[in-house]
């Protein structure tokens, strides 16, 4: 009997944990009924701020939730308490949980202070976040660790007629009994699911931002024309737009991926037949980019017009890219002078499509389709179509964009030090390892036993993004009916697949080593076996949001992006150079990938920012020159937010703050003697190393 009280403590402690996490409040355990050799709860809502149930003496325990944000709500503690102590049982366990200890920077009420409070009362403490998770799941297990020593002390009476257990016949209970065996389940109470589905959707729609609809796209703080200074050249690194997922999907040939009523990709694909007569998104005659160089015969556009191919760029990709291009051509077209300049004279034998100054635009794409593709989408919004067609593309031959700063078995070193510890971590959720290998399972055509959170989180963007509904075996649709496992993903067979695989570049190359088995999820309702429920995708991406940030803070991925941005932040500084210097150069785009973005920003102290990069991601460096005087700025810019003060080299008194409209709105701009004293002198210093070579020596330590 004793184990069957200590799951189902856990059991009903968990159910708080779920109704917690999703509505920020919970259900206090009032009593419990037993049913042959199992227990099962009977829950009851509490009001935060007071006790307003009669029946609180057959109450196991109290957590009490404040929020350290805001003092008013802290200052109710003391009443709470007194209310508690009057209508509860003497042995009730009563837990203090703080809340919303992500926000430490705006909190009113210190750590210090609350903990003092609680020891100062004889209560239980812990901080928590709900939007994170953090040791949300923790509170709730040590409550019914207490609970259980009360049980086993005596201090808790069940065969008590005030602690509210029944000793009753089997019979079916309200929730779905999940024995010591396989607790390591996310449970859905079935009198809840249809609530629960339309709450868990519409919570689905927060992790949009990961997918950058195409209204998102926007143009916020990115500048071109700031008072009193004169725009002189703009570099801009990119992340590939929508693409299809890494991994074969269970149903994805049913997703569409396409892109709908959008003029500007109508108009492209319309230019493209017209411009190569090829035909558009027929999967039979493509058209190709034509110029002699590493990218001859590239397609301009995706194989399928609505296919999702693995790790191939969508049509909503493209789509994506266009947008971006369309606001950088209205932000920067004019002021860098690229929408009506006169052609370079040619030879009178040469009877050729007239050409550029070959250095005003510069680009530079890796050798995938998608990111070609997207730097070519981007380049048709951005210029007139002369200058696009005389484009000269450029290879990266790394994803880092390292050029002749590359092989560094440091940072190799770094990066398995970091999947270690992204291991070591979901090893300390298991509830979040269960969901994984059973999204996984679900999702995946060939899922392996020991998945990687992140490979699954962009199996689950892949519908996500398209707005799709997961796949689901045997289940009942809305009429009733059973609907048996749908269609595999398209056969990527049919065409070229030179990029099916980065190699890691965007959702890590190797499993996790996590051993969970498959099974362990179950759900209260047997006719939906093998579904995927919301609650499971939002339990999977919160966990990844909030563990991509605790990486991004890890002092590894710092070193291990200041070592693997060292290549392209050199070239940028080189581009800056030339660009105050008189050269021709305006305008450098680098079309790259996620992975890009984050050794560039963890290299320069970036922070605010998400660590899971959107697609069609930017990233600008606006170069600047003062009218009054030589001097020379620039500022960086992140998906339209100013976060040039963010820069390691540029905060605090180090940057300038200038007027950038009339309305009074502010801009930063940083020296560029900083920029370029960073790269030359400072760059290596936290790794106690003076250049490249010395800094990529492996220096193994065991710093977990």
């Amino acid at each position: 009997m004793d184990e069957d009280v200590w799951w189902s403590i856990q059991l009903q402690l968990y159910i708080q944990i779920y109704n917690y996490w999703r509505y920020g409040s919970w259900k206090i355990l009032h009593s419990a009924s037993i049913y042959g050799e199992k227990i099962y709860g009977q829950l009851s809502s509490h009001n935060r701020r007071g006790i307003r149930h009669k029946n609180n003496r057959s109450c196991w325990s109290k957590n009490k939730a404040t929020s350290l944000g805001y003092r008013s709500t802290y200052n109710h503690l003391s009443s709470w308490l007194t209310d508690t102590r009057n209508l509860t049982n003497p042995s009730t366990v009563i837990f203090l949980i703080g809340n919303k200890a992500d926000l430490e920077s705006t909190r009113e009420v210190t750590y210090e202070e609350a903990k003092q409070f609680a020891d100062e009362n004889g209560l239980m403490f812990v901080e928590t976040s709900a939007m994170s998770g953090q040791n949300v799941e923790e509170a709730f297990l040590e409550t019914a660790r207490k609970i259980y020593q009360n049980i086993q002390d005596g201090r808790l009476d069940l065969n008590a007629s005030e602690s509210g257990v029944q000793h009753k016949p089997s019979q079916p209970g309200m929730y779905k009994y999940i024995g010591a065996t396989n607790f390591t389940a996310i449970l859905t109470v079935k009198q809840y699911n249809h609530y629960l589905q339309k709450e868990e959707s519409s919570k689905l729609q927060k992790y949009q931002q990961d997918c950058n609809p195409i209204e998102s796209i926007v143009r916020q703080d990115d500048g071109g024309m700031l008072e009193g200074w004169n725009l002189q050249g703009v570099l801009l690194l990119t992340r590939h737009g929508d693409r299809g997922p890494m991994s074969h999907i269970k149903g994805m040939s049913l997703v569409d991926c396409g892109q709908e009523n959008d003029p500007l990709l109508n108009k492209y694909k319309t230019f493209l037949a017209n411009v190569t007569n090829g035909a558009t998104g027929l999967g039979v005659s493509h058209p190709t980019w034509t110029k002699t160089g590493p990218f001859h015969s590239f397609p301009l556009l995706p194989a399928f017009a609505k296919n999702c191919m693995l790790g191939q760029l969508t049509y909503k990709g493209i789509s994506q890219l266009l947008h971006v291009g369309e606001i950088l051509r209205q932000i920067y077209g004019n002021q860098l002078g690229l929408l009506s300049r006169p052609y370079v004279q040619r030879p009178a034998n040469n009877t050729s499509q007239p050409n550029f100054l070959s250095d005003e635009i510069i680009v530079y794409s890796t050798r995938y389709r998608r990111t070609f593709q997207s730097a070519m989408a981007l380049m048709y919004s951005f210029l007139p179509i002369e200058r696009w067609q005389s484009l000269s593309i450029r290879e990266s031959h790394s994803l880092a964009f390292c050029f002749s700063d590359c092989a560094c078995p440091q940072a190799d070193y770094l990066n398995n030090q970091m999947e270690k510890y992204t291991v070591k971590q979901l090893s300390k959720h298991p509830k979040v390892a269960a969901a994984v290998q059973w999204i996984g399972a679900n999702l995946l055509q060939n899922p392996s036993t020991k998945l990687k959170a992140m490979e699954v989180r962009d199996a689950v963007l892949s519908i996500i993004c398209h707005k799709a509904e997961f796949p689901c075996k045997n289940s009942l649709n809305v009429n009733g009916d059973i609907v048996g496992q749908i269609a595999s993903t398209t056969d990527p067979s049919e065409i070229i697949n030179i990029d099916q695989d980065d190699g890691g570049s965007d959702v890590g190359a190797e499993g996790n080593k996590i051993n969970v088995d498959s099974d362990v999820v179950e759900t209260a309702d047997s006719g939906t076996s093998g579904c995927i429920d919301s609650n499971h995708v939002t339990t999977l991406l919160a966990y990844t949001n909030y563990q991509g940030q605790k990486e991004a803070e890890h002092k590894f991925t710092k070193h291990q992006g200041i070592l693997r941005a060292y290549g392209i932040i050199r070239n940028i500084v080189n581009y800056m150079i030339k660009m105050v210097s008189g050269d021709k150069t305006k305008f450098v785009l680098y079309s790259g990938h996620d992975r890009t973005i984050q050794f560039l920003t963890a290299a320069l102290g970036i922070k605010s920012q998400t660590y899971m990069i959107p697609y069609a991601a930017r990233v600008i460096f606006e170069m600047y020159k003062s009218d009054k005087e030589t001097e020379f700025y620039f500022r960086l810019v992140y998906n339209g937010v100013d976060v040039t003060r963010e820069i390691d080299f540029c905060e605090g008194g180090k940057s300038l703050k200038v007027t950038k409209d009339s309305r009074g709105q502010k801009a930063d701009l940083c020296p560029i003697e900083n920029i370029i004293r960073f790269i030359h002198d400072d760059y290596f210093t936290s790794l106690n190393a003076t250049n490249f070579k010395d800094a990529c020596t492996v220096q193994k330590k065991n710093e977990f």
